[in-house]
Protein backbone atom coordinates (compact mmCIF):
# COMPACT_ATOMS: atom_id res chain seq x y z
CA UNK A 1 0.00 0.00 0.00
CA UNK A 2 1.54 3.30 -1.05
CA UNK A 3 1.43 6.17 1.42
CA UNK A 4 1.64 8.74 -1.37
CA UNK A 5 -1.32 10.05 -3.30
CA UNK A 6 -2.04 8.92 -6.85
CA UNK A 7 -1.39 12.44 -8.10
CA UNK A 8 2.18 12.29 -6.76
CA UNK A 9 2.75 8.89 -8.36
CA UNK A 10 1.36 10.08 -11.70
CA UNK A 11 3.57 13.16 -11.57
CA UNK A 12 6.65 10.93 -11.41
CA UNK A 13 5.83 9.22 -14.70
CA UNK A 14 7.78 10.31 -17.75
CA UNK A 15 4.71 10.30 -20.00
CA UNK A 16 1.15 11.17 -19.06
CA UNK A 17 -1.98 11.02 -21.19
CA UNK A 18 -5.58 11.96 -20.52
CA UNK A 19 -7.83 9.72 -22.64
CA UNK A 20 -11.56 10.39 -22.80
CA UNK A 21 -14.56 10.64 -25.08
CA UNK A 22 -15.87 13.99 -26.30
CA UNK A 23 -18.03 14.86 -23.29
CA UNK A 24 -17.37 18.45 -22.22
CA UNK A 25 -17.21 17.45 -18.55
CA UNK A 26 -14.21 15.24 -19.30
CA UNK A 27 -12.27 18.05 -20.93
CA UNK A 28 -13.21 20.53 -18.24
CA UNK A 29 -11.62 18.10 -15.78
CA UNK A 30 -8.55 17.79 -18.01
CA UNK A 31 -8.19 21.56 -18.23
CA UNK A 32 -8.64 22.05 -14.49
CA UNK A 33 -6.55 19.19 -13.12
CA UNK A 34 -4.51 17.52 -15.86
CA UNK A 35 -3.68 20.22 -18.39
CA UNK A 36 -0.04 19.11 -18.53
CA UNK A 37 -1.14 15.64 -19.69
CA UNK A 38 -1.40 14.88 -23.41
CA UNK A 39 -5.12 15.14 -24.31
CA UNK A 40 -6.28 12.20 -26.43
CA UNK A 41 -9.73 11.56 -27.83
CA UNK A 42 -10.57 7.89 -27.34
CA UNK A 43 -9.97 6.35 -30.76
CA UNK A 44 -13.06 4.15 -30.46
CA UNK A 45 -15.23 7.28 -30.32
CA UNK A 46 -13.45 8.80 -33.30
CA UNK A 47 -14.05 5.56 -35.15
CA UNK A 48 -17.78 5.57 -34.35
CA UNK A 49 -18.27 9.14 -35.58
CA UNK A 50 -16.42 8.43 -38.81
CA UNK A 51 -18.77 5.51 -39.39
CA UNK A 52 -21.74 7.75 -38.60
CA UNK A 53 -20.58 10.16 -41.30
CA UNK A 54 -20.23 7.33 -43.81
CA UNK A 55 -23.79 6.13 -43.17
CA UNK A 56 -25.08 9.70 -43.50
CA UNK A 57 -23.54 10.15 -46.94
CA UNK A 58 -23.94 6.70 -48.49
CA UNK A 59 -26.73 4.14 -48.58
CA UNK A 60 -25.03 1.18 -50.23
CA UNK A 61 -23.29 -1.00 -47.60
CA UNK A 62 -20.17 -1.39 -49.71
CA UNK A 63 -19.91 2.35 -50.29
CA UNK A 64 -20.40 2.99 -46.57
CA UNK A 65 -17.66 0.55 -45.66
CA UNK A 66 -15.26 1.87 -48.29
CA UNK A 67 -15.70 5.49 -47.15
CA UNK A 68 -15.39 4.52 -43.51
CA UNK A 69 -12.18 2.52 -44.05
CA UNK A 70 -10.57 5.30 -46.06
CA UNK A 71 -11.47 8.05 -43.59
CA UNK A 72 -10.48 6.16 -40.47
CA UNK A 73 -7.15 5.26 -42.12
CA UNK A 74 -6.55 8.95 -42.81
CA UNK A 75 -7.30 9.83 -39.20
CA UNK A 76 -5.09 6.98 -37.96
CA UNK A 77 -2.22 8.39 -40.01
CA UNK A 78 -2.68 11.99 -38.85
CA UNK A 79 -4.63 13.41 -41.80
CA UNK A 80 -7.69 14.53 -39.85
CA UNK A 81 -8.05 17.78 -41.78
CA UNK A 82 -8.42 15.83 -45.03
CA UNK A 83 -11.42 14.02 -43.59
CA UNK A 84 -12.92 17.26 -42.29
CA UNK A 85 -12.52 18.89 -45.69
CA UNK A 86 -14.25 15.98 -47.41
CA UNK A 87 -17.13 15.98 -44.96
CA UNK A 88 -17.60 19.71 -45.44
CA UNK A 89 -17.76 19.19 -49.18
CA UNK A 90 -20.46 16.57 -48.70
CA UNK A 91 -22.32 18.89 -46.37
CA UNK A 92 -22.32 21.59 -49.05
CA UNK A 93 -23.99 19.10 -51.39
CA UNK A 94 -26.71 17.80 -49.06
CA UNK A 95 -27.07 20.98 -47.00
CA UNK A 96 -27.09 21.79 -43.32
CA UNK A 97 -29.91 20.34 -41.18
CA UNK A 98 -32.95 22.36 -40.16
CA UNK A 99 -33.41 23.10 -36.47
CA UNK A 100 -36.40 20.75 -36.15
CA UNK A 101 -35.00 18.04 -38.40
CA UNK A 102 -35.07 14.45 -37.15
CA UNK A 103 -31.88 13.23 -35.46
CA UNK A 104 -31.78 10.26 -37.84
CA UNK A 105 -31.80 12.34 -41.02
CA UNK A 106 -28.62 12.17 -43.15
CA UNK A 107 -28.01 15.91 -42.81
CA UNK A 108 -28.36 15.77 -39.03
CA UNK A 109 -26.04 12.77 -38.73
CA UNK A 110 -23.42 14.31 -41.00
CA UNK A 111 -23.51 17.59 -39.08
CA UNK A 112 -23.11 15.72 -35.81
CA UNK A 113 -20.15 13.69 -37.06
CA UNK A 114 -18.47 16.68 -38.69
CA UNK A 115 -18.89 18.83 -35.60
CA UNK A 116 -17.49 16.12 -33.35
CA UNK A 117 -14.39 15.48 -35.47
CA UNK A 118 -13.78 19.18 -36.07
CA UNK A 119 -14.09 20.08 -32.38
CA UNK A 120 -11.67 17.36 -31.25
CA UNK A 121 -9.14 17.28 -34.08
CA UNK A 122 -6.40 18.65 -31.80
CA UNK A 123 -6.78 15.51 -29.67
CA UNK A 124 -6.66 13.12 -32.63
CA UNK A 125 -2.91 13.04 -33.43
CA UNK A 126 -2.86 9.27 -33.27
CA UNK A 127 0.24 8.95 -35.44
CA UNK A 128 2.17 10.96 -32.82
CA UNK A 129 0.68 9.10 -29.86
CA UNK A 130 1.79 5.77 -31.32
CA UNK A 131 5.37 7.01 -31.65
CA UNK A 132 5.29 8.16 -28.03
CA UNK A 133 3.83 4.89 -26.79
CA UNK A 134 0.73 6.60 -25.39
CA UNK A 135 -2.65 4.91 -24.96
CA UNK A 136 -5.34 5.75 -27.48
CA UNK A 137 -8.39 4.17 -25.90
CA UNK A 138 -9.82 3.88 -22.41
CA UNK A 139 -11.47 0.52 -23.06
CA UNK A 140 -9.12 -1.38 -20.73
CA UNK A 141 -10.04 0.96 -17.86
CA UNK A 142 -13.76 0.80 -18.67
CA UNK A 143 -13.69 -3.00 -18.80
CA UNK A 144 -11.94 -3.09 -15.43
CA UNK A 145 -14.61 -0.84 -13.93
CA UNK A 146 -17.35 -3.08 -15.32
CA UNK A 147 -15.60 -6.16 -13.97
CA UNK A 148 -15.29 -4.49 -10.57
CA UNK A 149 -19.00 -3.59 -10.57
CA UNK A 150 -19.98 -7.11 -11.59
CA UNK A 151 -17.89 -8.77 -8.90
CA UNK A 152 -18.45 -6.38 -6.03
CA UNK A 153 -21.01 -3.68 -6.48
CA UNK A 154 -24.02 -5.18 -8.21
CA UNK A 155 -27.38 -3.44 -8.09
CA UNK A 156 -28.79 -1.85 -4.94
CA UNK A 157 -25.49 -2.29 -3.12
CA UNK A 158 -23.56 0.51 -1.45
CA UNK A 159 -20.31 0.16 0.48
CA UNK A 160 -18.26 2.21 2.86
CA UNK A 161 -14.50 2.18 2.23
CA UNK A 162 -14.05 -0.42 4.97
CA UNK A 163 -16.94 -2.54 3.69
CA UNK A 164 -15.72 -2.42 0.11
CA UNK A 165 -12.24 -3.49 1.21
CA UNK A 166 -13.72 -6.43 3.12
CA UNK A 167 -15.82 -7.50 0.13
CA UNK A 168 -12.83 -7.29 -2.21
CA UNK A 169 -10.80 -9.48 0.11
CA UNK A 170 -13.62 -12.02 0.31
CA UNK A 171 -14.09 -12.05 -3.45
CA UNK A 172 -10.36 -12.48 -4.05
CA UNK A 173 -10.26 -15.33 -1.57
CA UNK A 174 -13.28 -16.97 -3.19
CA UNK A 175 -11.71 -16.76 -6.68
CA UNK A 176 -8.26 -17.93 -5.59
CA UNK A 177 -7.13 -21.53 -5.85
CA UNK A 178 -4.84 -21.47 -2.82
CA UNK A 179 -7.36 -22.34 -0.11
CA UNK A 180 -7.70 -18.79 1.18
CA UNK A 181 -11.47 -19.10 1.59
CA UNK A 182 -11.12 -22.15 3.82
CA UNK A 183 -8.50 -20.33 5.87
CA UNK A 184 -10.84 -17.36 6.17
CA UNK A 185 -13.69 -19.43 7.57
CA UNK A 186 -11.37 -21.11 10.05
CA UNK A 187 -10.27 -17.72 11.37
CA UNK A 188 -13.84 -16.44 11.26
CA UNK A 189 -15.15 -19.30 13.37
CA UNK A 190 -12.33 -18.93 15.89
CA UNK A 191 -12.91 -15.17 16.21
CA UNK A 192 -16.61 -14.42 15.46
CA UNK A 193 -16.22 -10.73 16.26
CA UNK A 194 -13.46 -10.16 13.70
CA UNK A 195 -14.17 -8.43 10.43
CA UNK A 196 -13.83 -10.00 7.03
CA UNK A 197 -10.94 -7.70 6.19
CA UNK A 198 -8.99 -8.52 9.35
CA UNK A 199 -9.60 -12.25 8.94
CA UNK A 200 -8.04 -12.11 5.50
CA UNK A 201 -5.25 -9.72 6.42
CA UNK A 202 -2.72 -12.46 7.03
Amino acid sequence: MHDRSCSVLFAELRRNAFVADGASANWSTWKKLFSDYVPILDFIHALSYVYLAATAIHRDPEAIWAAYCRWIALIWNGDVTDVIDELRQHQQVIGAPEADEAKTSPRKRLAKALGYIDNHQSKMRYHEYRKQGLPMTSCHVESTVKLFNKRVKGTEKFWSSQGAEAMLRLKAAYLSETGQMDAYWEKRYSAPSSTAASALAA
